[in-house]
């Protein structure tokens, strides 16, 4: 009995819940099994890929953005406003590969976050990282701001979910 004890105790984190991304049942197929290696191969190269900065005031879209990037295994890094966004993207520039950016926040907006963003890459000669606006506004004029300023594409608000993965899993193979 203290046996399974101790085994079910390396199984628990010190809060005590379960350390464990899969549980496989006893006996398992093969299709279980190739299913379970091709989720932890994606686990692993998105780890491996680096972080994504999420940048929006509004608390709910933050939190909906990074659990769609948990979904992708995505690591991610969170700022509220542009000018956390640029300190905390010179701060961490080696690990980000991508930024999503909302362009209407308070103390310093995303387009200027995004130039400063830019403007820091091009003064340390650095690869470019691609930036995605995010606007509550449809209008056309709006976006071609967000390219202008040196984003890389801008998607409307409120996110449309289908449109979003596939913007993640591009630019994670990017």
């Amino acid at each position: 009995a203290n046996a399974m004890q101790k085994d079910i105790q390396d199984c628990l984190d010190s809060q005590g819940s379960i350390k464990a991304d899969y549980f496989i049942r006893k006996p398992i197929s093969l299709n279980e099994v190739q299913g379970m290696v091709a989720a932890i191969s994606q686990k692993i190269v998105a780890q491996m890929k680096g972080k994504v900065l999420v940048v929006d005031d509004d608390g709910f879209n933050l939190k909906l953005i990074c659990e769609l990037l948990d979904k992708h295994y995505l690591q991610h890094i969170e700022a509220t406003n542009g000018e956390q966004a640029v300190i905390k993207f010179k701060e961490n520039h080696e690990e980000i590969f991508l930024v999503i950016m909302d362009m209407e926040m308070p103390v310093m907006n995303g387009l200027d976050a995004t130039k400063s963003i830019k403007a820091f890459l091009k003064e340390k000669n650095l690869q470019d990282v691609p930036i995605i606006g995010l606007t509550a506004h449809a209008g056309e004029g709006y976006r071609n701001q967000g390219i202008e300023a040196g984003m890389m594409k801008v998607m409307s608000k409120p996110i449309n979910l289908n449109e979003f993965a596939k913007m993640i899993h591009h630019f994670s193979e990017y």
